[in-house]
């Protein structure tokens, strides 16, 4: 790899990280190098950096010298064109229809790769915090009677009205630039709107502290029981048939066991399920505090109705 390659590289790297100052400084250095060098011109112009009006001449001239009026031409012109326009979308979709026209033009894949970068924070600008929170504005069912893309429909089903902009986009298998791109078009749709968070989920609250409680019983008893020695022989029969259970046991087991099954609805993210288990265990225990705290938590995010389920 030349220097100059090596540049323009370390340019795409530092403005994928946001530090559109060192990216300047490594395309402007090119053009020190290099002052024909047209690359180094488009990448400056793409991430809206001005160009002197000498090194702007001496770029045009060399790109003209190169590429004439062939198709080469027509497409660098195209997409000038349409950057200057501030029709960044539009380019990009100029230059993904050329990479199969042009598989040997390196300065066309690096090209997509500075415009997605560009427009990942144009995107985030439009957006706003990577703390606010999406919500449905729309039902489920509305959104899939529009029939969305496959990967748009996928990004719809983590909007939950809990989780962040920014833990969607961390999470998201498609992509920083994907996941932005498809949210934009969710906000202009009208499909979801962005809430300021309204505070965190305590992870003792979420599971209860009983939980809390008997983890750390369990790991202390783990901790304190004997080893059990290699060999020892298993208990095959128990001398003593067991006790059934009295009504008031039978109570207790159905209520951990509504508890349980809401608490793990819960982590799953089956909200309304989640409703249903914590309401049986309310009637069993109305005055347990773990139950009481999800339930209203529940309630405050919509669910327990029956438009919710």
């Amino acid at each position: 790899m030349t220097e100059i390659d090596a540049l323009l590289e370390a340019g795409l790297k530092a403005y994928g990280n946001s530090d559109s100052d060192t990216a300047a400084r490594c395309w402007r250095r090119v053009l020190e190098l290099q002052p024909t060098n047209a690359q180094a011109k488009d990448f400056l112009i793409t991430a809206g950096f001005e160009l002197s009006v000498a090194t702007a001449q001496a770029a045009s001239a060399a790109q003209d010298a190169q590429q004439g009026s062939g198709p080469r031409g027509e497409l660098r012109s195209r997409v000038e064109t349409l950057l200057k326009e501030r029709k960044l979308e539009q380019a990009l979709d100029e230059l993904d229809r050329s990479r199969t026209r042009f598989p040997d033009d390196p300065s066309i894949s690096r090209s997509i790769r500075l415009l997605r970068d560009r427009l990942v924070l144009e995107y985030g600008k439009r957006l706003g915090k990577l703390d606010d929170v999406p919500c449905l504005a729309v039902s489920r069912e509305a959104i899939a009677r529009a029939r969305p893309a496959s990967e748009e429909l996928a990004l719809v089903k983590l909007v939950d009205g809990i989780a962040s902009l920014g833990d969607i986009v961390r999470g998201s298998q498609f992509g920083r630039f994907e996941t932005y791109r498809a949210f934009v078009r969710f906000v202009e749709r009208g499909w979801i709107q962005l809430r300021a968070p309204t505070g965190t989920w305590n992870p003792r609250e979420l599971l209860g502290a009983d939980v809390f409680d008997a983890l750390r019983r369990a790991g202390a008893a783990d901790a304190a029981a004997p080893a059990i020695p290699a060999g020892f022989p298993p208990i095959k029969d128990h001398p003593t048939q067991p006790t059934p259970p009295t009504p008031a046991q039978l109570r207790s087991a159905q209520f951990e066991q509504s508890l349980e099954d809401g608490l793990s609805a819960l982590l799953r993210r089956h909200y309304a399920e989640a409703f249903t288990a914590f309401s049986r265990a309310a009637q069993i225990d109305p005055s347990d505090r773990t139950v009481q705290a999800n339930l209203l938590r529940l309630k405050q995010l919509g669910f327990g109705n029956e438009s919710k389920s």
